[in-house]
């Protein structure tokens, strides 16, 4: 895996590589719900898709995988939970509005598996402002943040052709009320 950090608008890192073989091959025998992406994520939860078992499960939650997490972010991640989202979003046009995620999310890692080239993540300085760059879309590449004040991010609004395919991980803590979720 190769791993770069980057800092416009706010400290994030890009990831390439970060699925070998075996793990891609059991994503792409995966299924998931297809959503209509259109502003807000957290509408849809009775509709994702979890991954609370399998290879990919059991990957992003052993050991050697947290460790790689707190060597690249510098976080400990070993009292937090995993949770793994297979997204498969899908509209005419898809839009999620500008957001920092809650402070329950201490990593989120979101891992491109299929869609247009255009349909990365925005990242923005300020959510009344537009995106200062957009996360390139291409196939078993990721984005990664930990959770700060400042790391707002979204989709703009854009017209799509293919699903928008791609795996979100997140470590959280506390009281995660929704059990299903997490490995």
């Amino acid at each position: 895996m190769i791993v770069e950090a980057r800092y416009k608008p706010f400290r994030w890192w890009w990831l390439e590589d970060v699925l070998n073989g075996e793990l891609l091959g059991w994503i792409n025998k995966q299924e998931a719900k297809s959503i209509a992406l259109d502003s807000r994520r957290a509408s849809t939860n009775n509709e994702r898709t979890w991954i609370n078992r399998g290879p990919v499960a059991r990957h992003f939650d052993k050991t050697e995988t947290r460790k790689l997490f707190e060597d690249i972010t510098g976080i400990n991640f070993d009292n937090a939970r995993t949770r793994i989202e297979l997204c498969n979003d899908y509209a005419d046009k898809i839009q999620l509005d500008p957001h920092i995620d809650i402070k329950e999310k201490l990593l989120t890692l979101q891992i491109y598996l299929k869609g247009d080239p255009w349909s990365g993540t925005d990242l923005y300085a300020d959510p009344k402002d537009p995106p200062v760059t957009r996360v390139p879309f291409d196939r078993n590449c990721a984005w990664l943040v930990v959770d700060q004040d400042n790391t707002w991010h979204g989709l703009e609004s854009r017209e799509v052709r293919t699903p928008r395919e791609s795996l979100i991980v997140n470590y959280v803590i506390g009281d995660w009320k929704d059990e299903e979720q997490l490995v």
